[in-house]
């Protein structure tokens, strides 16, 4: 969507950003807000989750939010204004990661209270709002590099007070904001579909290969049944008496012959309960499978010798 242009402009002054509207102003970060280092703590600090704050890292700025999944807590002294407040702009301002440096997140939500460490930096500000989507702009990203060696990958905080940025009047930066907030709402819903949808096929695909793996298992599995059973007779019987679940003998006349007809059932599996630590893939097919083979239309002649 392309918004109308402004009906007049002029030169911002800056070599790096040609022209603003004419009643924008460009100011130095240091006269919008301030900028703190964060806490400094000891390893012997960091405690457990009920025990301690929550110090945000460079590792909780992902994507441009804060994500709490890799937390460190500390228990030690925090002075008042290195605890979070709602709508600090969390930087990454050290890193062994050039790209990383510059990195930010909007705090908000659950993570308001923390404090946050070292390598990292808060912006202050009563514009944060609008800030915020300067600060993940070419705008930003441009200027901080600058300031950037090949040897020394950190923002510190008099170059971030130094930074130059566009600041229109309070309506239109609402305006903005709405809008940006609208649109990127909007390509936050197609990211979470598509990452559903790659999860489902992830998962279907998981599926399958367990599915053909079980299969190519059974087929061994039968084989080696049946070259068993081809085998010396003490070696089949043997393995069919470990391996019967179910036998039902039923006396049947069969001329003047008094016979049993066997039905039953012999398992291709060996029935131990402990088959998923020594044998994972078999304690899979024992599980959702439950292999057997039924026996049926088998006739015992009781007048014939039965070996032990």
């Amino acid at each position: 969507m392309r918004s109308a242009a402004y009906p007049v402009y002029r030169s911002s002054g800056l070599d790096w950003m040609k022209e603003i509207p004419a009643h924008w102003e460009v100011k130095r970060l240091r006269y919008l807000g301030d900028a703190l280092i964060g806490l400094t703590y000891d390893p012997a600090d960091v405690v457990s989750e009920d025990e301690g704050t929550l110090v945000l890292r460079s590792s909780n700025i992902q994507n441009g939010r804060i994500a709490l999944d890799d937390n460190v807590y500390v228990s030690t002294k925090i002075p008042a204004e290195l605890i979070s407040r709602d709508k600090d702009i969390l930087i990454c301002s050290r890193n062994g990661s050039r790209a990383l440096v510059g990195k930010t997140a909007k705090i908000e939500g659950p993570a308001v209270g923390s404090s946050f460490g070292a390598f990292t930096t808060v912006f202050r500000s009563k514009l944060n709002d609008f800030l915020y989507y300067v600060f993940n702009s070419q705008l930003f990203t441009f200027q901080a590099g600058r300031f950037m060696t090949t040897t020394i990958n950190q923002l510190t905080t008099g170059t971030l007070k130094d930074l130059e940025v566009p600041v229109p009047p309070a309506q239109e930066q609402r305006a903005i904001v709405g809008f940006l907030d609208r649109e990127t709402a909007k390509v936050d819903d197609l990211v979470d579909c598509k990452s559903t949808l790659l999860r489902q096929l992830e998962d279907r695909e998981k599926s399958l290969i367990t599915s053909s793996v079980c299969r190519g298992f059974m087929r061994r599995k039968s084989t080696e049944f049946a070259e068993i059973l081809a085998a010396e007779a003490d070696i089949a019987r043997e393995y069919l008496r470990k391996h019967i679940t179910k036998l039902v003998l039923t006396p049947k006349q069969i001329g003047d012959n008094q016979v049993f007809e066997v039905s039953g059932d012999i398992s291709l599996f060996q029935g131990n309960p402990d088959v998923m630590l020594t044998n994972s893939l078999e304690g899979i097919a024992q599980h959702y499978i439950g292999a057997s083979i039924s026996l049926a239309g088998v006739i015992l002649d009781p007048s014939l010798p039965l070996a032990a």
